[in-house]
């Protein structure tokens, strides 16, 4: 006889068939392949941010982020590079990295377009390793780089074997 399953494991079944199946998809349709540990890791944090909010006491109200609305200027010594990332109908993407000094005078910028690769971590990834090589071209030996994909700058400090883990690895070299 089969046993009915609870209802943390039937969420965990539907959970992970979700996400094999999304996973299946993206090869298939975007030539986008993860890895089964990958997927493995992107199944158990959602199912952790499920538990995080179905948690009995948790506060209803959030606050916002304050975030600067302007350029923030980099310490005295440094040149700053903001890099940021796009991508349209998920087969294409651009990467752009734009250098300013403490002052904020323009030093240099960089944009580069890739067809193929629509994977938004992915294009994050290739616009911190595009900044490395703005400052190289502009001949600075000391930068700031910021980004506002806080996946991929955690992926860097902890030197995170993902699927975009080549370009990491460069990006630590």
């Amino acid at each position: 006889m089969h046993e009915a399953l609870s209802q943390p494991e039937f969420v965990r079944l539907i959970i992970t068939l979700w996400a094999v199946w999304r996973a299946r998809r993206k090869a298939i349709y975007e030539d986008i392949f993860t890895s089964p540990m990958s997927t493995h890791q992107f199944i158990n944090a959602y199912l952790g941010d499920l538990q995080d909010i179905a948690a009995p006491g948790r506060n209803a109200t959030v606050q916002p982020i304050l975030r600067p609305t302007q350029w923030q200027r980099p310490p005295a010594s440094l040149a700053k590079i903001n890099v940021d990332a796009a991508t349209k109908g998920g087969r294409r993407g651009a990467v752009a990295a734009l250098c300013r000094d403490h002052v904020g005078n323009f030093l240099g910028a960089s944009v580069v377009s890739f067809k193929g690769i629509g994977d938004a971590a992915t294009l994050e990834a290739l616009a911190v390793r595009e900044a490395l090589a703005l400052a190289q071209d502009l001949n600075e030996p000391k930068i700031h780089i910021a980004s506002d994909c806080k996946v991929v700058v955690d992926d860097i400090e902890h030197r995170s074997m993902t699927s975009y883990g080549a370009i990491i690895h460069e990006i630590i070299v």
